[in-house]
């Protein structure tokens, strides 16, 4: 029973493949063929299923993007210790603000054309 238990422990995954970012994609290439299947079904319990999945996921986002924003907002003016601090972060959050806007105005433009 230890050679079971010792061969068992030895077949773990490769550290490319347990991070988060494989995960991502790993998502992404599934949600794909899913769709892919499900467009191409007469059937329509898989598509109503990921129409269920997506609208919760919608939802969960809508729910939690104000707390963090308010985190976001909290964490950056308990570290505004000094004024050279602020100047600073003003910048890099414009910066960040105006990428993450730029990206969300192209994933929007792509998504209904």
């Amino acid at each position: 029973m230890s050679d079971t238990s010792s061969r068992a422990s030895s077949r773990t995954l490769p550290s490319w493949a347990t991070g988060f970012g494989a995960q991502v994609i790993a998502g992404l290439i599934i949600g794909l063929i899913l769709g892919f299947i499900a467009s191409g079904m007469e059937s329509e319990w898989l598509s109503d299923t990921l129409s269920g999945v997506g609208g919760a996921y919608v939802q969960l986002l809508k729910v939690m993007v104000p707390p963090l924003i308010f985190a976001a907002v909290v964490t950056s003016v308990a570290n505004l210790r000094k004024v050279a601090n602020a100047a600073s972060l003003a910048i890099s959050t414009l910066v960040w603000f105006a990428i993450t806007a730029f990206f969300s105005v192209l994933a929007g433009i792509l998504v209904a054309s």
